[in-house]
């Protein structure tokens, strides 16, 4: 493969990933009012509560009990994602491009080299 284009693909790899992860931490940030309260520009959420009523709307089979918990799974899980794309936790490069390993111990998709699994 041209160098050049290896390079551009991981520079571009590299920059969609931060722009995902950054996106993911603006939204829990915004969820949380450190962008500003509801009604100002580009603010959605402006705090927390606006968000549970949000949750409970689209989980509205499940006991008002469980909202604030599964809220806060939520939140918690997007804080997650966010950390381990910025960051590039566990990425490796394949011929199609990069994507996260898989560890399930079924002994698919965990060889370093790429190679074929017999």
């Amino acid at each position: 493969m041209n160098t050049r284009l290896t390079g551009l693909a991981t520079v571009s790899s590299v920059f969609l990933r931060l722009a995902l992860g950054i996106s993911f931490l603006s939204a829990v940030a915004d969820r949380f009012g450190l962008w500003g309260v509801y009604g100002q520009p580009n603010v959605a959420w402006g705090y927390y509560a606006r968000f549970m009523a949000y949750t409970a709307k689209l989980n509205w089979f499940l006991p008002p009990a469980m909202v604030p918990a599964l809220a806060i799974i939520a939140a918690t899980a997007e804080i997650l994602f966010g950390l381990l794309l910025v960051l590039g936790w566990k990425t490796c490069t394949t011929p199609f491009g990069p994507c996260w390993r898989r560890y399930n111990h079924d002994g698919y998709g965990q060889r370093a080299d790429g190679g074929a699994y017999k």
